[in-house]
């Protein structure tokens, strides 16, 4: 009776000794449940707490015993991915946080983390695309650059448990993939040409969407319709909405960021930027494009909504700075792009005000004096200045583009008459990027 007793005891503690043992895989498939259900905060906790039972993250098919002590395949031989996968969520919890300080805490958190296991050799694209989409959320370029050369040193040969991923991340994780590949970075410069910034993180597929990245936000404003004399831009309306399926697909702009404004009134506008401004994430970045009329009124610029007369009719025009101002108010950098003819009026002409209210990037589609022009493309008139944008992005298939290179590569595109199918030549010229508080390689 006494062995028996012995027995049992023995099989009791051997069994929950083998229980123990294996308490990382309760955890971890709670994780996973929690990931499911978009909860990053509770994933993030039991992800922590498999690591407590299972210290180390391995590259290869992880075994599991069973009761009996027979092994076999856990997951159908998935690696384990604890460690990353905290750092994982963290990152994905950052992005639902509304709160600015907890975001940054998050984010900060997530980078830590990735950067160790990289540091440790756990070099895997996921980890390279993850901390890429950090450091540009927290717009740290000295980073972002210390990532990117790393990254294009790095085999990247460690693997990762792909159940951690959401669908958007394992597609960045492909195009970082690619470019790795491909390393073509710069297509329209030669390599050691100072005009080239630093190496570009999270490219596309050459045919897939570029990843979207959430604090990016667009406003893009086309009036074809003008009423003003001399200063109609017909082509207006078509260039935004080409542009915006541009930005949505080449540069990593959410379908949901990119607000579309087509012929509309000066009160519209504002409306337009006051409820883009409302949604932004704080530091966030800003695409503005306007396409349609703009004066220089006694140094300050306007752009036209469409119930304007003539060129002095400031009751239907946006005050240019007005306008930043208002996309301004989460603090973060805006890029703008104006395609606007710049006649001389008094000595002066759209685009001479230089805004001095934050960091703000300013490109015009063309000089002082002259007109923007459009082009015949695919049996529609597109305007060079535009296409150009277009075109740009579509070759880069990047959601973080150096505003100083993607200015010389715009000019390159339009000078050398690779904008549409007739080509730009020498009939328009922009200006490059004057940049206020703002470095040369900031990314959009």
């Amino acid at each position: 009776m006494q062995f028996r007793r012995c027995a049992a005891i023995i099989a009791v503690l051997a069994a929950s000794a083998c229980t123990f043992a294996q308490d990382w895989v309760t955890s971890y498939d709670a994780a996973l449940e929690a990931k499911a259900a978009g909860n990053w905060s509770s994933a993030r906790d039991w992800m922590l707490r498999a690591v407590e039972d299972k210290k180390k993250d391995s590259s290869k098919p992880t075994e599991i015993k069973s009761a009996s002590g027979e092994k076999s395949d856990w997951r159908e031989g998935s690696p384990y991915s604890a460690n990353f996968g905290a750092a994982y969520f963290a990152y994905r919890q950052a992005l639902t946080t509304a709160d600015s300080s907890e975001r940054s805490a998050l984010l900060l958190k997530a980078a830590d983390e990735l950067t160790k296991l990289v540091k440790g050799r756990q070099e895997s694209p996921e980890a390279y695309a993850v901390l890429g989409q950090v450091f540009q959320i927290l717009q740290d370029q000295r980073a972002l650059t210390e990532v990117g050369k790393d990254q294009a040193k790095s085999k990247m040969s460690w693997k990762i448990d792909q159940a951690l991923l959401t669908d958007s991340d394992k597609r960045l994780t492909a195009a970082v993939i690619t470019m790795q590949k491909n390393r073509q970075g710069t297509p329209v410069f030669e390599a050691g040409d100072p005009r080239i910034d630093k190496p570009l993180i999270g490219l596309g597929t050459p045919t897939g969407q570029v990843p979207h990245v959430l604090t990016k936000y667009a406003l893009i404003i086309g009036t074809s319709e003008s009423q003003v004399e001399g200063g109609q831009v017909p082509f207006a309306s078509t260039d935004a909405t080409s542009l915006r399926e541009t930005l949505v697909s080449d540069a990593g702009y959410a379908p949901e960021n990119v607000d579309l404004v087509i012929n509309a009134t000066a009160a519209e506008i504002k409306t337009a930027a006051q409820a883009l401004a409302s949604r932004m994430h704080k530091g966030g970045t800003v695409f503005l494009f306007f396409s349609g009329t703009g004066v220089n009124i006694d140094g300050k610029d306007w752009i036209a909504g469409i119930e304007a007369t003539s060129m002095k009719d400031t009751a239907a025009m946006v005050q240019k700075t007005d306008l930043l101002r208002t996309l301004m108010q989460g603090g973060g950098r805006i890029f703008t792009f104006y395609q606007v003819h710049r006649p001389i009026v008094d000595g002066r002409c759209f685009g001479q005000e230089i805004p001095g209210i934050g960091a703000i990037s300013q490109m015009m589609g063309t000089l002082p004096g002259q007109q923007v022009l459009a082009v015949p493309t695919e049996g529609q008139e597109r305007g060079i200045f535009a296409q150009a944008i277009s075109q740009v992005l579509d070759d880069l298939q990047s959601n973080g583009v150096p505003i100083m290179n993607f200015g010389w590569q715009v000019f390159n595109a339009m000078r050398g008459g690779s904008s549409g199918q007739e080509g730009g030549g020498g009939l328009q010229t922009p200006t490059l990027p004057v940049l206020i508080f703002m470095a040369r390689e900031a990314r959009f």
